[in-house]
């Protein structure tokens, strides 16, 4: 294993920890009242294609939190008028939470918010240095998955 200078560690952490808290920096938007968590959740319902209808308990093992957590950020998001409950139709005892017209929009101008972001950074850092640090994350992905296993 290559030994590695104190100096360049912390140089290395500090910008690990900057890197982290770019894309905060760019929460210049009306749904600051809102968690990271909670308006992940909005984009979990959002979906890729149209917009789903998941059960609390689907949407804990997706975020990976309790269910007493989804509630808590579903009560939050209702309060809102971001999503609202139904009765699941094909078992009237469970609920659903799915996006109202005004949760679809937030995610909409979010997403396109962060699209023209990262083009902006991809313009920055051009296409070439763009790919090799998709790469990294890539790798650093894997590595910290690997750590965990």
């Amino acid at each position: 294993m290559e030994k590695i200078d104190q100096a360049f560690l912390k140089s290395f952490m500090k910008a690990w920890i900057q890197f982290h808290r770019a894309p905060h920096q760019l929460k210049k938007r009306a749904d600051d009242c809102l968690k990271p968590s909670a308006f992940i959740l909005l984009s979990i319902l959002h979906g890729e294609e149209e917009p789903k209808m998941l059960s609390v308990s689907e949407l804990s093992k997706i975020l990976q939190v309790t269910s007493p957590t989804v509630t808590q950020l579903v009560t939050q998001l209702e309060n809102n008028n971001l999503v609202e409950r139904k009765i699941n139709p094909s078992d009237r005892r469970a609920i659903l939470v799915k996006l109202t017209e005004q949760g679809i929009q937030l995610v909409d101008q979010q997403r396109n918010k962060f699209l023209d972001s990262m083009k902006g950074l991809i313009e920055y850092l051009g296409v070439d240095e763009s790919k090799k640090l998709t790469e990294l994350m890539n790798r650093t992905v894997q590595y910290f998955q690997q750590q965990r296993s």
